[in-house]
């Protein structure tokens, strides 16, 4: 039986990148290759996508780092292989042997995908239907995606980086120098099997576990978490929210009053959540998976925070916009 060893195999370096800020300079010095991501809209909320092409017809793709496994619509793959058909078994680079898949999707290998200038071949990626009569995208870039090819995400800049094989530490260490002298803190980050890259807030001396999903435009809080730790939701409407725009309930959530809070390095008082009964996500204390999870931190507060998400080094960096309390 063949084994099949999953990871980025070509990158191109050509065309200058269209902006020529400090850390992508700096990451282009340490081998890293920029892909441009473009702000879509749907109804009223915003999505990192990056466009391409799927079996020879345009796609777009967002940038979800709240889905573990990449997954495309069922048609740009329809012609897709899966390791049966192709005669081997897949051990990944990211996640080693791939088994334990959704049932309602099926596991197949994705020829090739073109980001720019960067090539990726044999990339493992689910396969179920996405679009409907809403808006939706033909694919999500998850996890396994971003953390196999070495990645970083600038939310601020819109930015995806892309690198052949990990940085050494020195590189690592070089990153984290330039990112602390710029003024970012850090953050460490989880990857939890059952839901994806997640990292801790304290609330009220309540360590508070929250996952990253990029692809969804609130922070929500779960309701009951956000009781026990004393906060308080502000005198307006309701508004309906969704966890991902293509599939899930529209779940009920509120604004909360602003509260101050620790991340990694900073102390933090603003008005970025919300809460609600997050059940239906299989977050909060009704959770059936394994793992806590309370909540979700989605793109705004990315953005707003100057978020720099390292999938291999397993932390993100964040430079607040609002009122903070130095260490």
């Amino acid at each position: 039986m063949v084994l099949l060893a999953i990871s980025l195999t070509q990158v191109g370096f050509g065309g200058e990148p269209p902006k020529n800020d400090e850390l992508r300079t700096h990451l282009s010095k340490l081998g890293y290759y920029a892909i441009p991501l473009e702000l879509n809209r749907s109804r009223s909320e915003k999505y990192l996508a990056v466009k391409t092409r799927l079996s020879g017809e345009k796609a777009t793709l967002l940038i979800d780092t709240g889905t573990i496994w990449t997954t495309i619509d069922t048609y740009p793959a329809r012609k897709w292989k899966t390791p049966d058909e192709m005669g081997v078994s897949l051990v990944d680079s990211a996640f080693g042997p791939l088994t334990n898949f959704p049932t309602k999707a099926r596991l197949v290998i994705m020829p090739e995908l073109r980001l720019v200038e960067a090539l990726f071949v044999n990339q493992p990626v689910l396969v179920k239907h996405l679009k409907s009569e809403l808006w939706s995208p033909e694919g999500f870039l998850g996890c396994d995606f971003l953390m196999r090819n070495h990645c970083i995400l600038d939310c601020d800049l819109r930015t995806l980086y892309v690198r052949q094989e990990p940085p050494n530490e020195e590189k690592r260490s070089a990153l984290r120098q330039t990112l602390k002298v710029s003024g970012f803190g850090r953050v460490p980050l989880r990857f939890l099997r059952g839901a994806g890259l997640t990292c801790e807030l304290n609330i009220s001396n309540s360590i508070v576990s929250m996952v990253l999903a990029s692809a969804s435009p609130a922070t929500v809080l779960d309701s009951t978490v956000a009781k026990a730790c004393g906060l308080s939701y502000m005198k307006n409407i309701p508004f309906f929210w969704r966890f991902r725009e293509s599939e899930g309930p529209e779940t009920k959530v509120f604004q909360l009053n602003p509260f101050t809070y620790r991340i990694g390095d900073w102390n933090i008082t603003d008005l970025a959540f919300c809460a609600g009964d997050l059940s239906a996500y299989d977050l909060g204390p009704k959770r059936k998976s394994p793992g806590k999870v309370d909540g979700s931190i989605g793109l705004t507060y990315l953005d707003y925070k100057r978020a720099v998400i390292d999938f291999g080094a397993g932390e993100m960096w964040v430079l607040p916009r609002v009122p903070i309390r130095n260490p």
